[in-house]
């Protein structure tokens, strides 16, 4: 029912209400969206003040924020299977793009706003495959389509102006904005469990049972490092070098390289983690904490 921003000492700098009924956040560098899914409403706000509280013409499916301001939605269409609008800082929609045939499932904008995805969900035959359209902006026409066969791309995520993450419930594929150019995440044949983007790039995390396989990612999409960690994760997240893992009440520290830096334990469970500069921020339902390991 509320959206609060706070700095770094923990201090709110703008609090605002909402009546959406099914409310979700996107940040950036500078702005935060929220909006509600599988209805019109939407609010933009920096960290002193709201900016925009506007409707689109019909509900949306998902959306994104870029660092430069720039938003994407997603939204049901008349005549169509779905449509996508990009607007630049100001408002000014400078992408529509009509799908007409399958069920998108995310949508992700580069940081400059530059270059926006769309991964599209299809079914033929009973088997699911996904196509992941990519364009320039600044035009209508599609830079490259992939095509993911026996796959479910269910999330999209950039990691820069260089390269976004496709999640699929088989695999984590990094590709370049650019050129299409596609990394596969080294999974050692477990499935894929998370992936969470940070200050300076992203983790993938591939799991079975109480094995897990971390594998570190710079901003470019290259692989810095990866190691194993045996125990079960609840949620986890990464900032700068830092990897934070949450298991029940406990909170483990680690080096890129898989070295225990510290931990600290909690006194409830937390619903997520979030790394940030000299240590993690937990949340419950009643407070944010911030923790220095």
């Amino acid at each position: 029912s509320h959206f609060t921003a706070y700095n770094t000492a923990g201090k709110p700098l703008i609090e605002f209400q909402h009546n959406f009924s099914n409310p979700v956040l996107e940040t950036s560098a500078e702005r935060c969206l929220v909006y509600n899914r599988e209805s019109t409403g939407f609010m933009i706000s920096n960290n002193s003040r709201k900016l925009y509280e506007q409707e689109t013409e019909y509900p949306i499916f998902c959306a994104d924020l870029a660092d430069c301001g720039s938003v994407a939605f997603a939204t049901r269409a008349s005549g169509y299977a779905a449509q996508v609008q990009v607007f630049a800082r100001g408002m000014k929609r400078s992408l529509s793009w009509y799908l007409v045939d399958g069920l998108i499932s995310d949508v992700a904008l580069s940081g400059n706003g530059k270059y926006l995805a769309v991964s599209v969900l299809k079914v033929k035959g009973g088997v699911f495959s996904s196509e992941i359209h990519v364009f320039r902006t600044d035009s209508e026409n599609e830079l490259f389509t992939l095509t993911l066969d026996g796959e479910s791309a269910v999330k999209l995520e950039s990691l820069s102006n260089t390269c976004f993450a496709c999640v699929t419930n088989e695999n984590i594929t990094l590709i370049e904005w650019s050129s299409g150019a596609q990394t596969k995440a080294d999974s050692k044949q477990l499935s894929p469990a998370f992936f969470k983007t940070g200050s300076h790039g992203a983790l993938a995390v591939f799991s079975e049972n109480s094995l897990a396989v971390i594998a570190c990612y710079g901003a470019d999409g290259k692989k810095l490092s990866e190691f194993e960690y045996q125990g079960l994760i609840d949620d986890i997240s990464v900032f700068g070098n830092t990897v934070y893992i949450q298991k029940g009440t406990q909170i483990t520290a680690l080096d890129q390289n898989g070295n225990l830096l510290g931990n600290t334990a909690l006194k409830q469970v937390p619903i997520f983690i979030a790394g940030v500069s000299g240590g993690v921020l937990t949340a419950d339902n009643l407070q944010v904490m911030f923790h220095k390991i």
